[in-house]
């Protein structure tokens, strides 16, 4: 009897583990990537290597802008700030249309100081950061003089391998 109290005592306590967990919220930021469904969409995570696919609510909306979009409609490099419950499902988020993070294949000491050159003369681009131990950029720009298809086009044809 009291081998099957213990045993019943451990089980409720797995139990409340896995609940527990099964709740938990975590924040990450990042930007959204270019594979995506009206159920699913990856988030590139700032500050990781890592694309992290979350289950969407299809009828969720989200300011972007002054404009109220359904989450599966969302902007490729659009900046955002999410909030993951459990299993990856989109609790809420955050936009910033003036944000972005760029993730390259390759990014090297010699790349960084050509990207410095091109980010630094290219109007619009207001501040912008390397991490090259995650191989991104972080760039803040005026949406209204550059977009983010125009930044993309621009490293692009510099030279530079995105992920």
């Amino acid at each position: 009897m009291k081998i099957l109290k213990i045993l019943f005592s451990s089980f409720i306590v797995i139990l409340l583990g896995i609940s527990v967990n099964a709740q938990k919220v975590t924040e990450i930021k990042g930007t959204i990537g270019k594979e995506k469904s009206d159920k699913m969409l990856v988030i590139c995570v700032f500050g990781t290597k890592a694309c992290l696919p979350v289950e969407i609510d299809t009828l969720m909306k989200v300011d972007v802008n002054g404009q109220n979009l359904l989450v599966k409609d969302l902007p490729v490099g659009l900046y955002i700030e999410a909030k993951i419950e459990g299993r990856n499902k989109l609790k809420s988020l955050k936009t910033d249309i003036d944000k972005t993070v760029i993730c390259f294949s390759e990014l090297n000491t010699t790349d960084e100081v050509k990207l410095n050159n091109l980010l630094g003369k290219t109007i619009g681009v207001k501040n912008f950061k390397f991490y090259s131990n995650t191989l991104q950029v972080y760039i803040e720009f005026e949406h209204t003089k550059i977009s983010y298809t125009n930044l993309e086009k621009l490293i692009i044809e510099d030279g530079f391998k995105l992920e």
